[in-house]
């Protein structure tokens, strides 16, 4: 007596088992959840460092030169804050604010100039800065010349050597390098880019 075949099953496309793999649980293995804490905490103490003692740059200026730079950026924040014109409307009005805005921002980078770290790393990268500074306030000079004798006027700001980066982000970076002791010369506190559009100086606001 012959025993009868078992039925056999049709194959599979590419190469699936007909039989579906036990799912496994929702939740994520337990040494994934302890390295995403790990990181998460890394990450924590990388901010609150930078936060708190900002950074380790050779360029970073000592307390006493950075106070005095803040000091200047504060001034000129709040003379700036009190200039007529907030809101310019029309090419005369712009001319006018951004001129006056210019000559209270002359005033700060020679102002600046004074101050003698006496570090030369630090100084040459003090000097550069203001150079940054002094050339985007000419930009600015540049721009009201133009609208004197062009409707529609474009503000350029001056770009790194060999690059169309404008020189404004690493203005910025070289205050982010002497963090929290120079905030208040951040090219946006002091409305630098701004030309044509209303002006905002919350922080000059703020002491009112």
């Amino acid at each position: 007596m012959t025993e009868e075949s078992a039925p056999l099953e049709p194959p599979h496309r590419n190469g699936d088992s007909p039989h579906p793999p036990a799912e496994r649980g929702g939740r994520p293995p337990w040494e994934f959840m302890i390295l995403a804490l790990f990181i998460a905490l890394i990450c924590i103490a990388i901010i609150l460092g930078w936060i708190l003692f900002g950074s380790n740059s050779p360029e970073r200026l000592d307390a006493g030169a950075a106070g005095s730079i803040d000091a200047a950026c504060r001034e000129a924040q709040t003379e700036l804050a009190d200039l007529p014109g907030l809101e310019p409307l029309g090419g005369a009005a712009v001319v006018a604010r951004i001129r006056a805005e210019n000559r209270v921002l002359r005033r700060m980078v020679a102002e600046i100039r004074t101050v003698r770290p006496a570090d030369e790393t630090q100084a040459a990268a003090l000097r550069d800065w203001s150079t940054d500074w002094a050339a985007v306030v000419a930009a600015r000079e540049t721009f009201t010349e133009r609208l004197e004798t062009e409707k529609r006027a474009k503000f350029v700001l001056p770009a790194e050597t060999g690059s169309l980066k404008p020189v404004t982000g690493r203005m910025d970076d070289y205050v982010r390098q002497n963090h929290p002791m120079m905030d208040a010369c951040l090219t946006e506190s002091l409305q630098l880019e701004v030309v044509d559009t209303p002006r905002s100086y919350p922080d000059a606001e703020a002491k009112e």
